[in-house]
């Protein structure tokens, strides 16, 4: 979702770092780990061309846009398929930015007010308060609501949920763009925030005291928690297992277990919260406090407070960094500080006059020389006779036999090729950090006379616990075994 972009006049300087000691190790054991290269994104707040910075050599430019933003107020999203950056510029109007080939294009949206998007592709954007308008690089779609809109959410998988309002409540409706039809709708009581899951499987509602959790495909309520005290903020982990809330003159962040649907520990802080913010990668959990300029920073992985950062907050920072370290601003300088560590481990020099966001692309790695040669296919020429005597006659084998009468034997030359290896597909229904939760989502399970399997990876030095199933030799089957899963489900080439 996400500057990144800095001014022709102006580079940033990088000291107290060597991108080749720790930093640098921790950065090329991510991209090993996640087949991606973490990129800076960077641009002056008042306008200029996109620059990208490999992260953490954020001193080497290694590209630039050929067009400037007219200065970017934040980022909707980022597509990691095809390069393309969504953002908002300082008036207010939508745009992207394609890496690929260096062009900024601004969208067609006049004056929008709310402002969504989830793959870069498609901008949601609401006019005249109830006029929704998704905006592409190819095309317009709209759609009129009756009521008021308050929230966009867009889906993974397409299609929108929208909030709207009116006197007697709010309102739910999803669509699914470009079809103009209503494909499902729920009334609900009018919420102060609302949350979607990163996944786009679970919507969260805080109403008053009460905490509500809808399952997005039925709008059913699958969880209702209660507090002492309203909630004022609210964020889920990127897989969405854990949900953080703060509560009004609270010093306690709760957390919510997504499946049990109940709380599970309790974070206490200095003082109160305003703001929460979560770490792309699920490592880090910012607190803002009720007042100064600080950030808290809680260790989801031990639910702990490990660190107390002086930064104003915006729209991008403070912000986790690729290598866990945080992105927090002083002065007229962004500071890269590991929680725990005295120093910072970048300096970026009038980096907070910048817009910063991190994507994760391999797309600007050196081109493979070999990708640019013309195909050339191997010829078996075994099968042909070099001419005699500059004739083109080609012999022609004995079909008579020899004089023995034994009959002619013709050998043609072996032209099969090993098939290839074929493609197996498998489906995976979930991705915990607790075994005997996995082995609980197994139990409940069985598709075709068959139960899911366990398989536990490492990520960011954490274990976690994949429930899969397969291989399949089709995407379709895999698709099917997902479906009949009951569950959210992601489809996957290869066997874990």
């Amino acid at each position: 979702m996400r500057g990144r972009l800095i001014s022709l006049s102006i580079l940033a300087l990088v000291g107290c770092s060597d991108s080749r000691g720790p930093a640098g190790e921790g950065v090329a054991a991510f991209a090993a780990a996640y087949g991606q290269d973490p990129i800076a994104l960077r641009v002056a707040r008042g306008g200029g061309p996109v620059r990208a910075y490999q992260y953490p050599r954020l001193d080497t430019l290694i590209w630039t846009s050929t067009q400037p933003v007219g200065g970017q107020a934040r980022i909707l999203a980022f597509d990691p398929e095809g390069g393309l950056e969504a953002f908002v510029d300082r008036a207010g109007v939508p745009g992207w930015v394609d890496l690929r080939v260096g062009t900024v294009r601004p969208s067609r949206t006049t004056k929008p007010g709310l402002l969504a998007s989830h793959d870069a592709w498609s901008i949601y954007s609401v006019t005249r308060d109830t006029l929704i308008h998704r905006s592409t690089p190819s095309g317009e779609w709209e759609f009129a609501t009756s009521d008021p809109v308050r929230t966009l959410f867009p889906m993974p998988d397409g299609g929108l949920v929208v909030l709207t309002s009116n006197a007697s409540g709010s309102r739910l409706i999803r669509l699914r763009p470009p079809e103009r039809t209503v494909m499902d709708s729920a009334n609900v009581p009018d919420p102060a925030y609302s949350v979607m899951s990163p996944l786009g499987d679970r919507l969260y509602l805080a109403i008053g005291r009460e905490l509500v959790a809808l399952n997005t495909s039925t709008f059913d309520e699958t969880a209702r928690i209660s507090f002492a005290r309203p909630i004022i903020a609210l964020t889920t982990t990127p897989s969405g297992d854990r949900v953080f809330v703060a509560t009004e003159n609270s010093r306690d962040i709760a957390i919510l277990d997504r499946y049990s649907g109940e709380r599970s520990e309790e974070v206490r802080l200095p003082g109160r919260v305003k703001e929460l913010r979560i770490d792309p990668f699920g490592r880090l959990l910012l607190a803002r406090p009720d007042t100064g300029d600080s950030a808290w920073v809680i260790d989801v992985g031990t639910n702990r407070m490990v660190a107390t950062l002086p930064t104003p907050w915006r729209a991008d920072l403070p912000s986790v960094g690729p290598d866990g370290a945080v992105a927090t601003i002083s002065g007229r300088d962004v500071l890269f500080t590991i929680p725990g560590q005295p120093k910072p481990r970048i300096i970026v020099r009038d980096g907070a006059n910048e817009i910063w966001h991190f994507v994760y692309w391999n797309g600007f790695r050196t081109r493979t020389s070999g990708l640019d040669e013309p195909v050339v296919f191997a010829v078996d020429t075994s099968y042909y006779s070099t001419p005699r005597n500059d004739s083109l006659a080609i012999p022609v084998p004995n079909l008579a036999g020899d004089s023995m009468g034994k009959p002619p034997q013709v050998v043609l030359p072996d032209t099969t090729t090993p098939a290839p290896a074929a493609t197996m597909w498998s489906v995976q229904v979930a991705a915990v950090l607790s075994e005997d939760r996995a082995r609980e989502i197994v139990r409940t399970i069985r598709v075709d006379g068959v139960t899911p399997r366990v398989v536990v990876s490492a990520v960011d030095g954490a274990r976690v616990y994949r429930v899969v199933m397969g291989p399949f030799s089709s995407r379709a089957e895999a698709d099917r075994i997902g479906r009949q899963s009951g569950r959210d489900y992601w489809v996957f080439e290869g066997v874990p």
